[in-house]
């Protein structure tokens, strides 16, 4: 691993990382942090007060850094405020955490001055319609965790339980927090194991961070997700082709369903997708479309539809035939 840079610009991220995190720190702690005297230390902060929102309070030795995360909401346009508002209701399901509480803190914050007329009513003026979500209160510490090491690139340690076996990550490099499905999820690389791995928060235990890691140059997260549908991470991906009836092929028309995906119009009104995938949420895909959604190929996709309608046939004990 290279030596960490101790320019002041590096000393000068480390602090307003601290700062981040903790909201407030003496000169004594700064040098401390990034190795430096006392007075080199003030003149770093000094430099970082210059560009962020950070200020002294106090003075001698009770001194202290404050970092004021609702300074700049000023400048702030009423449709910055709103969006702000919009997207603390988009991610209400990580309400009892910090990410969501600084998204509370952050629109809540900064109204003062703002006209009547664009405040009346607000509240009710927008909603997200919410779907099924998991509730991330009880994992704070686990998220907070893993935000951590995220920020300030280090290592981390943990169990991951499953349902059937409990696995221990020694030396974990987190790489990319993704949000899917109302649910959160981390991509990172294990010493263990090749390949980028997809863990769910929420299995996650006993989280601890541990030491500096190097961010990988080259990690292209979009790269990685995109080549599987969703987030489970299972076989090779292949071309996929599936075809839509004409009463919802306006509904398909509009979405962007991959970043591979392809749309081509039908003689019969219908409309085939065709992509560059793979995972089995795709099965869980197809058969939310029902009797509108036929699978072309890959074979193994079809054979999984087809199994998973025929067990529901037997759910309801209706007989089942057999494909010619």
């Amino acid at each position: 691993m290279p030596p960490r840079s101790n320019s002041p610009s590096a000393r000068g991220l480390r602090l307003l990382l601290h700062l981040v995190e903790h909201g407030s720190l003496t000169t004594i702690q700064a040098g401390r942090l990034v190795g430096v005297t006392p007075r080199r230390a003030r003149e770093d902060l000094k430099l970082v007060a210059a560009v962020c929102p950070v200020a002294p309070q106090g003075k001698g030795r009770s001194r202290i850094w404050v970092l004021n995360p609702a300074a700049g909401l000023g400048r702030m346009g009423v449709l910055d405020r709103i969006s702000l508002r919009l997207g603390r209701e988009v991610a209400s399901f990580l309400d009892g955490t910090a990410l969501y509480e600084g998204l509370a803190r952050a629109s809540n914050q900064g109204w003062d001055g703002v006209p009547d007329r664009f405040t009346r009513n607000l509240d009710r003026k927008f909603r997200h319609l919410q779907e099924p979500a998991r509730s991330y209160a009880a994992h704070r510490d686990v998220l907070d965790g893993v935000i951590d090491a995220l920020i300030r690139e280090r290592a981390l340690s943990f169990r991951y339980e499953k349902a059937d076996a409990t696995t221990h990550y020694e030396g974990f490099h987190p790489l990319t927090l993704v949000v899917y499905r109302r649910a959160v999820f981390l991509l990172g690389t294990s010493p263990k194991r090749e390949g980028p791995i997809r863990l769910s928060i929420d299995r996650m235990r006993d989280v601890v961070v541990g030491s500096p890691l190097v961010y990988p140059d080259r990690w292209d997260p979009d790269a990685e997700l995109s080549r599987y549908f969703g987030i489970v991470a299972s076989g090779e991906p292949s071309r996929v082709v599936l075809r839509f009836a004409q009463r919802v092929s306006h509904l398909v028309r509009v979405r962007l369903w991959h970043p591979t995906a392809t749309l081509t119009d039908l003689p019969d009104g219908r409309v085939e997708l065709a992509m560059l995938t793979g995972g089995q949420e795709l099965v869980r895909f197809v058969l939310e479309w029902g009797a509108t959604c036929e699978v072309v190929e890959p074979a193994w996709l079809r054979d999984g539809v087809v199994a998973e309608l025929r067990g529901a046939l037997l759910a309801y004990g209706l007989p089942t035939a057999e494909a010619p």
